[in-house]
């Protein structure tokens, strides 16, 4: 199994973590809980990670708890979560 790793979203050459997915997935969801938010925007249009997720090649961001999809893909649609 290949390791996931978190990348910053500023900088993807920038390796944040390297490890199982779960551990991946807890990483962010504790220590990038919710989206970044631009203050000098009235609405945002569009999420703007400071983190993403690779697995595969496949980048994910995390929305937050109170997002009911929580995970997404980069452009995308649902993906997956934390492993039970």
């Amino acid at each position: 199994m290949a390791d996931v790793k978190v990348v910053s979203a500023a900088n993807e050459n920038r390796v944040l973590f390297s490890g199982t997915e779960a551990d991946a997935r807890a990483f962010v969801e504790d220590n990038f809980p919710r989206h970044h938010v631009d203050p000098a925007t009235p609405v945002m249009t569009e999420p703007e990670p400071d983190v993403y997720l690779v697995n595969g090649g496949q980048k994910e961001m995390y929305l937050g708890p109170e997002d009911e999809d929580g995970w997404v893909k980069v452009g995308g649609s649902k993906a997956g979560g934390k492993a039970s």
